[in-house]
């Protein structure tokens, strides 16, 4: 096992807590023979205290300190207790009992069972944090030795998968979250597994798989009822959504994750009085709660009390909470910016960026690239969506709004964004239609045509990509073959789109298909 670069005494910690990997990358699945000696670290009695310490610096973004203590354990307790060898794989005996037939997840976290190893509890830890600090090729190494050092943790699998995700590589988490599921049921992983399919637009397969997490270990983990509520909000299921965080509070009374969704599901419903109230209960369980401050300061904002909000806003950017400052940070730039105040919006801006530095969160850097294309600096904000862009490359958002901007000045650099978009969510029909406009002005009509062909197999229901194509078509010259393309248009009640069957009846007349227009233009009339 490799470990070049590791601070301090910590690399001979690592070293010999991890297997001997003999310079070869596992497979995808763990195998079952024998693949070097690997150093046993008895089980430490104390190691939850201590990854609590952990967490605590992860929570606030320094995940270098946390590093540096897990290194700095190994090395004191390896010194203190010295090791034992043995063999991995077939050695390994299979889960049994009540932790794996259930669920055996701590809330939101991983895995309790775990073999009663707590050093791989503390690897698995290292891991993530190395994940978290971009260290990936450590991360990804310390994976490997834990596949094979608990070939039976679904915990490493998840991690695992959710790494490869974050890089925007779907078939490969897609191949670590499935092996982390013939394992046993594991509801962290199911739900990490859910929250990719959803980023991608799959939410049948989102929804059976946080069913299946909640059904597995609701008991214990509060993020599934979280994950399965959120999912039926975006669905707009304002009903059934409540119902999830009902039944999960039922559980976890004081889950502020529960109550700060229940707020938001109630909010987006249009019920703002008990969202607020949802929100207050979370701000008491926890009066650091900076999700609740920023959600009671957009309510604020909402109903036209701009000081109000500021004062929540402001509250929630001097909190400790890297995430909580950030997002009230960036809605408090937007009252600044609404009240005139650009220079001092840009002030907090680069104040925030200081203070995080390569912390600052994807959501963050767009929001900052917004603002900056609003005030006129182009170059700045194509420079601040490439960072988005690269700490969060899963992100469609922070895709297609580059996209858009780059198209104005490199429609080639446009085109880069948008296939990296689609390919991250390929549902996702807005990225389609600027990515087959752009297709066709870059590199012709035949292979834009292709690309809108592939976005509406994708998004068969998307009537605006629908028309986008043939408007194309008609701007190319081939009213016929844009005709054709509005011909699949959708007449049903629900379905009928104003735009498009203006232009369908508009197309049709000019190709002397009377008949044709004759019988659209009434249905254009009660379109929306």
């Amino acid at each position: 096992f490799c470990t070049t670069g590791v601070r301090g005494s910590g690399s001979q910690a690592i070293r010999r807590a991890l297997p001997s990997m003999g310079g070869v990358r596992p497979p995808g699945r763990p195998t079952t023979a024998a693949t070097g000696a690997i150093i046993v670290v008895r089980a430490y009695e104390d190691v939850g205290p201590f990854l609590d310490r952990v967490g605590s610096y992860a929570r606030s973004g320094n995940y270098a300190k946390g590093v540096e203590e897990i290194e700095s354990y190994l090395e004191a307790r390896l010194a203190e207790e010295g090791p034992a060898t043995r063999s991995p794989g077939v050695d390994d005996p299979a889960p049994s009992g009540r932790g794996a037939a259930g669920e055996g997840a701590a809330p939101g976290g991983e895995s309790r069972h775990h073999h009663g190893n707590a050093r791989d509890k503390l690897m698995l830890t290292l891991a993530n944090l190395y994940l978290k600090q971009s260290e990936y090729k450590k991360g990804v190494k310390t994976l490997e030795a834990l596949s094979v050092q608990a070939p039976h943790d679904p915990s490493v699998w998840c991690v695992w998968g959710r790494h490869e995700w974050r890089l925007g590589r779907y078939k490969s988490a897609k191949e670590k979250f499935e092996h982390g599921m013939t394992l046993r049921p594991h509801s962290a992983l199911l739900v990490a597994y859910a929250a990719m399919e959803a980023q991608r637009r799959n939410r049948t397969k989102a929804r059976a798989l946080l069913k299946q997490a909640v059904e597995v270990g609701g008991q214990q983990n509060p993020h599934a009822w979280v994950s399965y509520a959120q999912l039926e909000g975006r669905d707009r299921n304002w009903r059934k959504a409540i119902r999830i965080c009902e039944d999960g509070l039922a559980i976890f009374p004081e889950n502020t994750y529960l109550l700060g969704t229940l707020g938001t599901i109630h909010e987006n419903s249009g019920d703002d009085e008990q969202a607020a109230v949802a929100f207050q209960r979370a701000l008491e369980i926890d009066p650091a709660n900076t999700f609740a401050i920023h959600e009671l300061g957009k309510l604020a904002s909402k109903h036209g009390q701009l000081e109000e909000a500021r004062r929540y806003f402001s509250m929630g950017v001097e909190s400790d909470d890297p995430k909580g400052v950030m997002l009230c940070a960036e809605s408090l730039c937007n009252v600044m910016i609404f009240q005139r105040e650009e220079r001092e919006a840009r002030a907090l801006f680069e104040r925030v960026a200081l203070r995080y530095g390569d912390a600052m969160s994807s959501r963050f850097l767009r929001a900052w690239a917004s603002f900056e294309k609003k005030s006129g600096d182009v170059s700045k904000a194509c420079d601040l969506f490439s960072m988005s862009a690269k700490r969060n490359p899963r992100d469609e958002r922070t895709w297609l709004q580059w996209a858009q901007l780059e198209r104005r000045r490199n429609k080639n650099t446009a085109l880069e964004c948008v296939r990296a978009g689609v390919n991250v969510s390929p549902l996702n029909p807005f990225l389609w239609q600027l990515y087959g406009g752009l297709s066709w002005e870059v590199e012709g009509a035949a292979r834009g045509r292709d690309v809108f062909m592939r976005g509406v197999k994708n998004c068969s229901r998307n009537q605006q990509l629908l028309m986008e194509w043939a408007v194309m078509e008609i701007q190319e010259g081939e009213p016929r073959r844009g005709l054709d393309v509005l011909r699949r248009g959708d007449l049903s009640t629900r379905g009928r789109h104003g735009p498009l069957l203006e232009l369908w009846v508009r197309t049709a007349k000019s190709l002397g298909e009377e008949e044709e227009a004759s019988r659209l233009e009434p249905l254009t009339e009660q379109a929306t």
